[in-house]
């Protein structure tokens, strides 16, 4: 199995947003799938879910902003891509991938280092 090292912190913020929120209400399942992949030494880290998904806008304020919104922190995701621009280059970091309704894809991408 290949090992590969990751920064502390890359993936329970996305996860933790997959379930607080991505689900419909108390009662919805929620599945989740986390994978990963290597191409071109490049380690991409998906965080996949089918609630209920983000417009677009929504996506375009949680990356473009670190401020805190609505009650929520929402700060994790865009301390994430920072994090990973800062450390590896701007062509690294974090692309969110969703349709209203359509669950969301988050993928982390950052250079493959064992």
């Amino acid at each position: 199995a290949a090992k590969a090292l990751i920064p502390k912190m890359l993936v329970q913020p996305i996860l933790e947003n997959a379930i607080i929120h991505g689900l419909k209400d108390a009662f919805s399942v929620l599945h989740i799938l986390v994978s990963a992949r290597v191409e071109d030494d490049i380690l991409f880290i998906s965080v996949e879910d089918d609630g209920i998904g983000m417009t677009n806008e929504q996506i375009k304020e949680l990356m473009a902003s670190s401020l805190p919104k609505e009650g929520f922190n929402r700060i994790g995701i865009y301390n994430i891509n920072r994090r990973l621009q800062l450390n590896y280059g701007e062509q690294f970091g974090v692309c969110i991938v969703s349709g209203e309704g359509e669950g969301v894809k988050v993928t982390a991408r950052l250079p493959y280092c064992t």
